[in-house]
């Protein structure tokens, strides 16, 4: 995990490589799921050209982001690892939201006691590979969004973005479990 930082934007290098006009800044008045499906949007623009987008995750206190953290996991255990850290984040800086994007491997829900339960989705041969945002308040409110990925050769192509039902993803309880602390230490 590193901070996101780099040089100055280039805005004639970034119009040069993506073709398009650079999008403009998040709102300072978009709440987190206003702010979380415009980089959907644009991070869409951003994976057909570099063929890959790497998962980052932003905290926010009252829409306003504090941090963005680059995730860039070797494997699965590395992903938690790393959200354990994005928890710490979260109680250091008082972030009361997050929002989370990157690539991820999925696979369809299989009935329990299905051998497959214990199988990742990247080790499936039905998997499909989709580009994921999610927005979580502390409150409990969670909103997504999906754009399937599909790769021919050297090309990408995105299906249309859905909005998810599923809840909060599994990959963020350890930033759930650090706003219940908060909860119980407020009531202790």
């Amino acid at each position: 995990m590193a901070s996101v930082a780099g040089p100055r934007i280039d805005v004639e290098a970034l119009q040069d490589r993506y073709g398009l006009a650079i999008p403009e800044p998040l709102p300072d008045t978009a709440d987190a799921f206003e702010k979380a499906s415009l980089l959907h949007e644009q991070d869409r623009r951003l994976l057909l050209v570099d063929k890959h987008r790497v998962m980052i995750a932003r905290l926010l206190r009252k829409g306003f982001v504090l941090a963005q953290r680059l995730i860039n996991p070797g494997d699965h255990r590395e992903s938690y690892l790393a959200m354990e850290t994005i928890a710490a984040e979260v109680n250091r800086l008082g972030a009361d939201e997050l929002i989370v994007s990157g690539e991820v491997w999925e696979a369809d829900v299989v009935a329990k006691g299905d051998p497959r339960t214990v199988v990742r989705a990247s080790e499936w041969d039905d998997r499909r590979e989709s580009f994921l945002t999610y927005a979580i308040q502390r409150s409990g409110r969670a909103e997504g969004w999906r754009s399937v990925i599909t790769r021919m050769d050297d090309d990408i192509q995105l299906g249309d973005v859905e909005s998810l039902e599923e809840g909060i993803p599994p990959l963020v309880r350890p930033v759930i479990e650090a706003w219940a602390e908060w909860t119980r230490d407020q009531a202790g």
